[in-house]
């Protein structure tokens, strides 16, 4: 009779730890689940931050070389003498019309861009609305904005960063 007790003890103190690790596994999984989640969603907003803001500085320079074209552009800028030059905004136009992708990767971002202002800009032959790929639908998205002279006037230039 003792040996049947003992036996019966074992297998139900087995059964227990099984249960045990078991659980904890499944609450240490959902824990790791959950908690990644929100820190994917974090690391993502905060790189298309930052993206933004590189192609917000980059933008805001001269580029160089100072007066540079699709053949030879190594840091794409539109500005003259601390305002929007049309030239050079033009020549961003339609660089990223015919490669996009060079442009990211000039400005060394994985996520895509829109730029645009609050007015559409004349160029001469056509207004623009923006330049990039224009955002139709994302689960993150990013504005940054920067003030800025266009035409001698005061105007927003808006990034849009998404993934």
């Amino acid at each position: 009779m003792r040996k049947m007790a003992i036996k019966k003890a074992q297998a139900w103190g087995v059964d227990l730890i099984f249960a045990i690790v078991i659980f904890i596994g499944v609450l240490v999984f959902l824990y790791l689940h959950i908690f990644n989640l929100s820190f994917d969603k974090q690391d993502t907003f905060n790189n298309l931050v930052y993206e933004g803001k590189i192609i917000g500085d980059s933008l805001l320079s001269e580029g160089f070389p100072e007066d540079w074209n699709d053949a030879n552009v190594v840091n794409l800028g539109i500005l003259s003498n601390g305002e929007i030059n049309k030239t050079k905004l033009e020549k961003f136009y339609n660089l990223s019309l015919s490669d996009y992708q060079k442009t990211k990767n000039l400005f060394n971002v994985a996520h895509d861009y829109y730029v645009f202002f609050d007015e559409p800009v004349n160029l001469g032959w056509n207004n623009i609305s923006g330049i990039g790929s224009n955002p139709a639908s994302s689960d993150n998205l990013v504005k940054v904005t920067r003030i800025v002279v266009l035409d001698k006037k005061i105007d927003n230039m808006n990034i849009y960063m998404w993934s």
